[in-house]
């Protein structure tokens, strides 16, 4: 008996060896695949600040001057200005704003992180602002992200090899309060090291919510894009810890600044900064999403220049102890319907708009917009403080199409860049498909060219009116009821989407056929955007340029109007420390 259970107990031994050897061996594999080429850890993220915009700590003095008011911006890439040059960030905004109107004794500083979650935007906070004596703390609009400050790396929702390149310390909940735990090793080499062990530190295996390597590795091998959650992390209510950490995190830094404004677009933020009861505090949501349209978003997805001129006079209005914010804004409405053409002389050019030097969206004399392709890493379009765009999106592409929905301006919904020419009346219809039979066909819509022989149309299709928004969609998301499993759009006979429905459920993806690519108009960051410099009303225009002439052509119709923001104003307004300015009301207006 004792001889059957030691080779019972041997054999479970062996097998454990094995697996463990396989997993190791997995792991080897995984280890050369996600090691970056260049990395940064630190302790103390001023070490890993940017200093490519006029408002960043390198422009200012430590010691503050007599009579100065100092203003801080802290949050991540929208607060840093990530897609806009040096000058178009949302704190040298706010200082030219306060200047005009007289307030020329105050400073604003940008401490914003790209990349930063609010664990290390709280350590730059008190680690390193106070050296700058600041009189007022503006926080947001963006930073309070779970994936970022549940882990010592980037983040979760990062490729691990890009996660990898930045390492953080990062705040635990205690019974006492909270706890920073600060990464194991001495060395930029040690720590990455310790952090991609195969049997990390105890303090990783806790208190990350990335997966230790030894159950990474294996997922990421086989099932590549699948990601796994570390399963002996400390918590299960990942949400609520949050929420407890960075109400502290808010509460000290209010108990250590005079003044305080908390704007963000994600309203949990803004409910746990109420329930503070702070009277330092000022807070109120941003509508990210009422402003993802054109030409408030760069190509990233960050607010362009125009987008964070909207948020320094949110800002201004806050400071000045406003409960609004009047501002002059944009409306981008259809053009009329076309009027009724026949012949060949309608069909769009056949020349390549790969072949044209720049193709861009142009608002009273400016080229202000741009064709996004979320496929392609939005870095290569923008390329330091000069946003350099250098991805030609339209490859082989002959004609674009831009599929309009009742009473919604082109300038907001997805093109298709094709590789055929269009021409009006061409019948866009859908094809529904079960078990690979088709059981439905039928016309959804005609293409109309923006003008005679120009090689971009649109046409108001049913279907993709039913599209679901996505911060940056490679894909369309339909919603749409039936009895069917796939599903195809097409264009004269030329499939230019298929897709499957997604489950159970009633959303189909729909992806670009060959020779099809999923485009979208984004704000150009290199171009500044006042609405109050721009006429009433007048057109919007798509434009082909080459080195011999520019051929435009309408694509919406824009009208001016004055509409109201609510904030919520300081308790202390500017005025309040001393500023020698107009009076409060001022900062409100134009």
């Amino acid at each position: 008996m004792r001889n059957s259970l030691l080779k019972f107990f041997g054999y479970l031994l062996y097998l454990a060896l094995c697996i463990i050897a396989v997993d190791y061996a997995f792991y080897r594999v995984y280890l050369h695949q996600v090691l970056p080429a260049g990395w940064s850890s630190w302790e103390n993220p001023a070490e890993v600040m940017q200093n490519d915009k006029d408002s960043t700590p390198k422009d200012f003095i430590k010691s503050k001057p007599a009579g100065v008011v100092r203003i801080g911006c802290f949050g991540d890439s929208f607060t840093h200005g990530a897609e806009v040059n040096e000058h178009s960030d949302y704190p040298s905004l706010l200082r030219k704003l306060l200047v005009r109107k007289g307030f020329g004794n105050v400073e604003v500083i940008n401490f914003g992180m790209t990349g930063g979650g609010f664990h290390s935007v709280f350590d730059l906070w008190k680690y390193f602002a106070p050296q700058y004596a600041l009189d007022y703390i503006i926080i947001g609009p963006s930073c309070f992200q779970t994936d970022r400050d549940a882990t010592f790396s980037s983040g979760l929702n990062y490729p691990v090899k890009s996660a990898l390149e930045h390492f953080h310390p990062r705040y635990i909940l205690t019974g006492q309060g909270m706890e920073e735990i600060l990464l194991a090793g001495r060395g930029r080499d040690d720590r990455l090291a310790a952090y991609t062990r195969f049997i990390p530190p105890l303090r990783y295996l806790r208190y990350d919510l990335r997966a230790p390597a030894f159950l990474a590795a294996p997922l990421h091998i086989l099932v590549p894009g699948r990601s796994l959650k570390n399963p002996f992390y400390y918590r299960r209510d990942i949400e609520s810890e949050m929420d407890e950490i960075h109400s502290l995190q808010l509460g000290e830094i209010a108990s250590h600044t005079p003044q305080m404004i908390v704007f963000n677009i994600d309203p949990r933020i803004v409910r746990l900064t109420a329930a503070l009861r702070r009277k330092n505090i000022a807070y109120f949501a941003v509508k990210y999403q009422e402003h993802v349209v054109f030409p408030f978003v760069a190509i990233g997805g960050h607010m362009s220049p125009g987008g964070n001129l909207f948020l320094a006079r949110l800002l201004a209005s806050s400071l000045a102890g406003a409960r609004e914010s009047r501002q002059s804004v944009l409306e981008f409405i259809p053009l009329p319907p076309p009027t009724a053409a026949k012949g060949r002389d309608q069909e769009s050019s056949t020349r390549r708009l790969s072949s044209y030097r720049d193709v861009h969206i142009e608002v009273a004399g400016s080229p202000m917009g741009r064709f996004f392709n979320s496929a392609v890493n939005a870095e290569q379009y923008c390329v330091g403080p000069s946003c350099r765009s250098e991805v030609d999106v339209f490859n082989d592409a002959v004609s674009l199409i831009g599929f309009g929905a009742a009473g919604k301006s082109l300038l907001d919904r997805p093109f298709l860049a094709l590789d055929f020419p269009l021409r009006p009346g061409m019948r866009i219809v859908n094809k529904m498909y079960f078990r690979g039979r088709l059981i439905s066909e039928r016309a959804n819509g005609r293409i109309n060219l923006l003008r005679a022989g120009f090689p971009v149309g649109w046409a108001e299709a049913e279907m993709i009116d039913k599209w679901i928004h996505h911060p940056h969609p490679t894909w369309l998301d339909l919603q749409i009821d039936g009895e069917f499993d796939a599903m195809e759009i097409c264009i004269d006979g030329k499939t230019v989407f298929s897709g499957k429905r997604l489950g159970k459920s009633g959303i189909v993806r729909m992806l670009p056929s060959s020779g099809s690519a999923l485009l979208f108009i984004k704000a150009d960051g290199r171009v500044p955007f006042n609405p109050d410099a721009t006429p009433t009303a007048g057109l919007a225009y798509l434009c082909l340029q080459d080195a011999a002439r520019k051929n435009c052509a309408p694509i919406a119709v824009f009208k001016k109007r004055e509409q109201i923001f609510p904030v919520v104003g300081v308790s202390k307004p500017l005025t309040a420390f001393g500023s020698s300015g107009p009076r409060n009301s001022q900062l409100n207006s134009h």
